[in-house]
Parts: structure tokens; sequence; C-alpha cells
């Protein structure tokens, strides 16, 4: 009987010893894993100076806009500086010339006797010559300043800026050569036209010699009597005539035809 004793504590104590050891096994203890430090890894130099960023740049605030760097600073008013400076000049306005629109029935003399012309019918010489292009087709007849223009045609007549402008560029030219001094209008009339179509400057001024009227016929205008001889000769061949004859002429006669 205390045989059979022993073998019961002795089996409890086996059966106690192994579950102690299952125990064990199912819940071993917490292992510590060792700690795994990583070296930073810095970017390249490239990297740093220009990132690519992820987005889009947003637009600066004022406060960004306003607080550049010095250097930026210096750089942009160096080229400021340097930057040549434009200035834009207004366009002159182009001045159309003066066109007087022949009405029906006017002449060369009759529109240049017109205040808003010449206001001397003994102009009608200028106004030919400023309209060679358009009338240079008419006869050359001793009645030419009195034909009937045909209506429509328009005329250039000089204006007051043109007169005053040739005025200037002839202040010192006095002297001028007289062609041909008539009592009859018409004798002045074919020696013009021939002078005008040669490229002369031709003008008719009147005057009064022993009660009688006469109407000159003149071409100017020369600083000195040489030049008027020159051209003097010249016109005498083309006119075909044997006499002229230079003469400096006052200042009041200069103001009324230099002009032209």
């Amino acid at each position: 009987m205390k045989g059979f004793i022993v073998l019961i504590s002795i089996g409890i104590a086996v059966l106690t010893w192994i579950s102690g050891c299952s125990r064990e096994e199912e819940n071993p203890p917490p292992v510590k894993r060792p700690k795994i430090v990583k070296p930073i890894i810095k970017p390249p130099p490239e990297v740093i100076k220009h990132p690519v960023p992820d987005k889009a740049p947003q637009p600066q605030s004022m406060a960004e806009r306003v607080s550049v760097t010095d250097s930026q600073e210096i750089k942009e008013e160096r080229v400021e500086q340097q930057a040549p400076v434009v200035q834009k000049t207004a366009a002159k306005p182009v001045k159309e010339p003066s066109i007087y629109v022949v009405k029906k029935g006017e002449s060369l003399s009759s529109i240049s006797g017109r205040e808003n012309v010449y206001g001397n019918s003994s102009n009608w010489p200028i106004l030919y010559r400023h309209n060679l292009d358009k009338l240079a087709g008419e006869e050359i007849e001793d009645d030419l300043p009195d034909k009937i223009i045909r209506e429509g045609v328009r005329l250039r007549v000089l204006t007051q800026e043109e007169l005053r402008k040739n005025l200037e560029e002839r202040a010192d030219q006095f002297w001028v050569i007289n062609i041909v001094s008539a009592t009859n209008a018409k004798e002045v009339v074919a020696p013009a036209i021939k002078l005008i179509k040669g490229g002369y400057f031709v003008y008719i001024t009147s005057a009064e010699v022993k009660g009688e009227s006469y109407q000159r016929l003149r071409v100017g205008f020369f600083k000195s009597r040489g030049e008027a001889d020159v051209a003097g000769k010249k016109i005498l061949a083309l006119l075909n005539t044997t006499e002229f004859w230079p003469t400096k002429i006052e200042k009041n006669e200069h103001e009324a035809f230099a002009g032209y």
C-alpha cells in the first residue's frame, strides 16, 4: 500500500513538471530588437541650388515682390542705365496743297484776280507755272489768259506758308531781267508762256510812263547783275530776240512777287 502511494506521488510530480514546461513554451519572454541607425544622406549641391518643385510656382505675394535682394536691385539698375532711351516724336502732319476747283466760265486771269487766290489778274503766269501739268496742252495764243478753262479742273494755289518760305529763300535776290515792256497786254503772253515752259520764273508788273500804262514781263530772281546777264543771254536764244536788260528792283516789288 505504501508503495502504491509513492508511485502516485511520483506520477503527480511528473505531471506537474510537464505542465510547467508547456506553459513556458507557450508564452516565451519578449525578444528586444536591436535599433538600426540609418545615416542621413544629404542631396548633392545641384539639387540644393536648383530643387525641382513638386507643383507649379505659386504667384508671389505683394510682400515677396517688394522684398528683392540687394544684388537684384543693383543688377536691374545697371540694365536700366545701359538701355537706350527711345523718345517717340509725334509725326508732323502733312499739309495738303491749296486747291482751287475751276468753276464754269472761269479763266487764268479771272481766277488769279480772285481775292482768295492771288488778288491780281496779271498774276496769271504764276497760276499757269504752278499748274503746267494740267494746262500745258493749251496752245500758245495771245488770248490764253482769258480762255475758258474746263470746269472742275483742280488748280494748285500757293499757300501763305509757301509764300513766306520762298521770300526767305530769295531774301538776297533783287536782280531781275526785263524782257518786254508793252502797252498792249497781249504782247507779253507768248514770250511769257515760252519762258515758263523753259523753266524760268516769270511775272508781270505794271508801270506808268508819261501817262501811259505799260506791262513789263520780267524774269527773276538773281543775286547779282552778273547772274542776270548769264541768264539773259540764254533767254535771247530761247525767244529769238536781240534785246534784254537787267535791273535791280525795289523792295516793294520784291515782296510782291518773289514769294511766288
